[in-house]
């Protein structure tokens, strides 16, 4: 796979997102995990902005029409501000949901369930963000820079729950076996927390395309230079 387009890069990552957030919520409601349930919620959120990015990427191809003499260029900033927002609502969500549980004395990891999730999901996560990689780099879309980023968090989220899967494997049976209860929630909200400015930053550089502000100073150098 060596050549790929900006519309088949985000048919791969929509279908794949879709697949993640069944494949996420089936095994969220089977094992009771915050972190497998909010892997999910962030598949099903990039399922749907990925099926819109879609068709801005074919309205973006097809020019002007009569109501968008202009044509349809200004909707990839705003995908673009969407997806962002969509990835903060996520975080809050899983800050906001973690934190009672952790006040709350914690849950039981299901670690053979946290196994059968985690593997097949950082894979898939791995591939999509390649997929998307590859297409940024051939087509320069802003929409594909959306979706990369969002594979890389979506990948660590991921990943973060094969990293509390671990060290509940190597504390148990110890005197720390107690933390076990907590390491899928506090996992979470330090991942979460730890990523809370690439969406920021997705938002602040669509809304300035949307609002046709100047570039920032080293993109003005780096074209002058050019």
């Amino acid at each position: 796979m060596t050549k790929i387009t900006e519309s088949k890069a985000l048919i791969y990552s929509a279908v794949g997102a879709g697949i993640l957030a069944l494949w996420g919520g089936l095994m969220a409601m089977i094992s009771g995990s915050s972190a497998i349930l909010l892997d999910a919620s962030f598949n099903l959120l990039s399922a749907v902005v990925s099926f819109a990015s879609l068709r801005i990427a074919k309205l973006t191809e097809s020019g002007t029409s009569r109501n968008y003499p202009m044509g349809f260029f200004a909707f990839e900033p705003l995908i673009v501000v969407i997806k962002g927002i969509t990835i903060l609502i996520l975080i809050a969500f899983a800050v906001g949901s973690n934190i009672p549980v952790i006040l709350a004395g914690g849950r039981e990891p299901a670690l053979g369930l946290m196994a059968i999730y985690v593997f097949p999901a950082v894979a898939l996560c791995a591939f999509l963000y390649w997929v998307c990689h590859l297409g940024h780099k051939q087509s320069h879309s802003d929409i594909l820079k959306a979706e990369k980023n969002a594979w890389f968090i979506n990948g660590i989220i991921s990943g973060a729950i094969g990293v509390a899967l671990i060290l509940v494997m190597l504390i148990q049976g110890t005197s720390f076996g107690w933390v076990a209860r907590y390491i899928d929630q506090i996992l979470v909200v330090l991942f979460s927390l730890a990523f809370i400015s690439d969406p920021i930053k997705l938002i602040k550089n669509g809304m300035r395309e949307l609002t046709l502000a100047m570039p920032p100073i080293e993109h003005t150098k780096l074209s002058i230079r050019d």
